[in-house]
């Protein structure tokens, strides 16, 4: 086990403080508003000992799912805040903030973007209600604590962590100032402006400028620079190291891509005296190489920064230029006169990737090179080749997409005599798994597992090769449990791509206990947009036909389990996809969860209802029908309309109950909106199965001569469907022949082909087809063309045709 396990297992406790209790049951049911999401459970029988089963394993235990400390309470007390409900104690709030804060600087968990938005809520709702309510509010400490984590590189969107920021900048000001006014005031400081040191006001606005530049504000930044420059050298106070807010400014501006505003505020340093030290060189030099900006990038790499040499990092920015932009040679008099200087360890490392980015050394050119550094300083122990070294010259392999060469350079450490740390292995299980070496990879990684990893710096490369595992032909799922229960021993919060496929590959493999635990244990670290990520991978899992039914009912449970926020809209197309399965259960199981949801935005809308029933129209059920219906009996939201009742009744008639769809046709009749034509298709069709229906289509349709209509033609082969279900052969040719007469259009082939799969019996359908070859032969071959059904004796039945009834 890896040496830092015993920091996890602290961190494991803290975790583990904030989980809440589990339901014992699968089925959902309404949760307590302490539990932000309930988890779906198997309940277990319990382990009993038997003689014949004394060797058998007890019943798998679904793991609890993984809560960072406070963070429930927070979605407790906002969730009780939507419902206009009584807000918990003030002191259990504040003590969720810290808690949640304090979690997040000691195991350097970022905030996501949901946590950055509700915990500006709270904050807000501490601060403004302090007066009216009993119980503590929040302290410096706290409130730093929560600026400081607000500072850790977010995985996600940062888009409320600057406003969030603002809002604690200003607390934060204003309990100084308290402090100032009756606390003890600051001593004067006596002696030059070198001499005085970061005072705690000094410090916040040192934070605030970081988080400006770091969330997409460092043009607001630069005023508050300026300004703050100016209150400084008029009293005097330029503190030992406030030149580096220069730096912290112009990286934000180079990282936003503020050319413009980057310029000028290079050369305000300059005015205020701040010497173009390598920080800035690294800055203004890296802008423009990123961009291939060649003569700017050759500007301020050999503008002078007098004695002080450029940095190592700038130096790699220059090979990585010099590669894109064919400037080798340029490059190449820079690190010539780099080596002549014999600079620092760091700066060989570089010089030993120039070589192979550059100049195309291998390995045996390489180790000359190291030679004539250990020549160049024979005095200096420290400017030797290291395990830095060499993982700098794999990077570099890497760069070149040279999985040999890195092989290579990886073989170098033993003949130098140099151990690998966690770093190189985790290069290697890079370059392996780009090689599709994934047995290499899986080695590289045992490897690894030796050492120590500092900072969860292996997390990038892990979540690759766990996504290289799952997108393997035949996914080897022991390796993959053997990585994901490292994991789990050291809390660690996997990327959201990762999650998506071991979710996807446990389901494939029909392990719903292991998504169960995956899920559990990660998606409530995530924020709303991380989730929504892994909630699409499931919807599309659901959606896809290749997909058996059976795993993916199971999906569609989990998605409703973990993921209750699921749109409306979403939920709609997943009860499409069953609709388009043929399992009617299904899709109105979906519905129905829809209905009893606890939020309201996911209550189905009349045009859901509408899709809903012309989903059974398409899948007859009889059972789904009653309970859909019910549903919208029972549904004071939904108000009646035409189109409404043309769905249920295409249902009805769907169903084989052409008497409750007539009932419908009544009183869509007697209703003032009154029938449309969507309405008439659909009666007729109805009327097409219902014994003597042609009885019920001659009344109605006497009622559409009576208003002179203009008849679509769709319509007009609906009726003539409903005389031809009835056997009246006679009557609908005689209605197709006066058609140009009567209607002032001619029948095409969808009247032909719905008048033929009416027809009761092969003889009459024989008869219409004699008729039809001789009156319409171009007709009927456009009908043939779309194939038929084969009978169960393996005649040639109806004709493959499409009537798409819709409401």
């Amino acid at each position: 086990m890896r040496a830092q396990l015993a920091r996890h297992v602290s961190r494991r406790h803290l975790v583990a403080v904030a989980r809440c209790p589990l339901p014992q049951a699968l089925r959902p049911r309404p949760r307590p508003t302490c539990q932000p999401h309930a988890i779906p459970v198997l309940s277990a029988r319990p382990f009993r000992r038997t003689f014949f089963g004394i060797f058998q394993k007890p019943p798998r235990r679904i793991k609890s799912p993984e809560w960072e400390p406070g963070w429930p309470q927070v979605l407790a007390w906002r969730q009780r805040t939507v419902d206009n409900l009584r807000a918990p104690p003030r002191e259990e709030l504040s003590d969720a903030f810290r808690q949640l804060f304090e979690y997040k600087l000691q195991y350097r968990v970022p905030v996501n973007s949901t946590q950055a938005i509700q915990c500006l809520r709270l904050f807000n709702y501490l601060v403004e209600n302090k007066e009216d309510e009993d119980g503590p509010g929040l302290s410096l400490h706290e409130l730093t604590a929560a600026r400081d984590a607000l500072l850790l590189p977010a995985k996600d969107s940062a888009k409320h962590h600057l406003e969030f920021s603002r809002a604690l900048y200003t607390e934060i000001q204003r309990q100084r100032q308290e402090v100032e006014e009756f606390g003890v005031p600051e001593e004067a400081v006596e002696g030059g402006a070198k001499q005085i040191s970061e005072s705690p006001a000094d410090g916040d606005f040192r934070c605030y400028l970081m988080a400006l530049t770091r969330h997409g504000a460092s043009t607001e930044a630069a005023s508050l620079l300026n300004e703050y420059w100016g209150r400084l050298v008029a009293h005097g106070r330029v503190f030992k190291g406030a030149k580096k807010l220069w730096v912290i400014l112009l990286d934000g501006l180079a990282r936003e891509g503020k050319e413009a505003e980057l310029i000028d505020q290079m050369r305000i340093a300059e005015s205020h005296g701040i010497q173009y030290l390598p920080l800035l060189k690294e800055i203004m030099t890296t802008f423009f190489a990123r961009r291939n900006r060649v003569d700017e990038t050759k500007y301020w790499f050999e503008m002078d920064t007098g004695k002080l040499r450029p940095t190592a990092d700038t130096y790699l920015e220059m090979i990585r230029f010099a590669v894109r932009n064919e400037s080798e040679e340029w490059v190449g008099d820079a690190f010539r006169s780099l080596i002549d200087s014999n600079p620092n360890k760091a700066h060989w490392d570089a010089i030993l990737q120039w070589a192979v980015l550059c100049r195309g050394e291998g390995v045996e050119g390489v180790r000359h090179m190291m030679e004539v550094m250990a020549e160049n300083n024979t005095k200096k122990e420290a400017i030797r080749p290291d395990i830095d070294t060499i993982n700098g010259l794999i990077r570099a392999a890497i760069e070149k997409k040279d999985q040999y060469l890195a092989e290579r350079f990886m073989a170098l450490t033993s003949e130098l005599g140099i151990d690998p740390n966690p770093t190189t292995y985790l290069l290697q299980i890079d370059y392996r798994i780009d090689a599709k070496d994934l047995s290499g990879a899986r080695a590289a990684y045992r490897e690894m597992q030796k050492t120590e990893v500092r900072d969860d710096e292996d997390l990038p490369v892990i979540n690759k090769y766990i996504r290289a595992l799952c997108g393997a032909p035949r996914p080897v799922l022991k390796d993959i449990l053997e990585t994901t229960s490292d994991l789990e021993d050291r809390i660690v919060t996997l990327d959201p791509e990762t999650v998506v496929a071991l979710c996807m590959t446990f389901l494939q493999n029909d392990d719903q206990y292991e998504v169960i635990d995956t899920l559990a244990v990660h998606v409530f670290h995530y924020s709303s947009e991380q989730r929504e990520q892994i909630r699409d991978a499931f919807a599309d899992f659901i959606l896809d036909q290749r997909n058996s039914t059976s795993r993916v009912w199971d999906a569609y449970q989990l998605l409703g389990q973990f993921f209750p926020e699921t749109p409306r809209e979403a939920r709609m197309r997943l009860m499409a996809g069953f609709f388009a399965r043929r399992r009617a259960d299904m899709a109105t199981s979906v519905f129905v969860h829809m209905r009893e949801s606890r939020n309201s935005d996911l209550h189905p809308t009349a045009d859901d209802y509408v899709r809903a029933l012309e989903g059974l129209g398409r899948c007859p059920d009889a059972q789904s029908l009653d309970t859909t219906h019910n549903m919208l009996k029972l549904d004071t939201n939904i108000q009646p309309s035409t189109r409404l009742s043309n769905a249920l009744m295409l249902a009805f008639g769907a169903s084989g109950r052409p008497r409750r769809a007539l009932g419908v046709w009544e009183d869509i009749s007697r209703s003032p909106e009154g029938p449309s034509y969507a309405s008439l298709e659909i009666i007729f069709a109805v009327l097409e199965k219902k014994p003597f229906g042609d009885e019920d289509a001659r009344r109605i349709w006497r009622n559409v001569e009576r208003m002179e209509l203009e008849v679509p033609p769709a319509v007009f082969a609906s009726y003539c469907g409903a005389l031809a279900g009835c056997g009246r052969l006679e009557e609908v040719t005689r209605l197709i022949q006066g058609m140009p007469r009567a209607q002032g259009y001619e029948p095409d082939f969808m009247t032909l082909g719905i008048i033929y799969n009416a027809l009761p019996g092969r003889k009459l359908q024989a008869e219409f087809q004699a008729w039809a070859l001789g009156q319409y032969p171009d007709l009927w071959a456009q009908l043939e063309k779309q194939g038929r059904r084969r009978t169960e004796g393996g005649d040639m039945g109806s004709f493959k045709i499409s009537r798409d009834l819709r409401a």
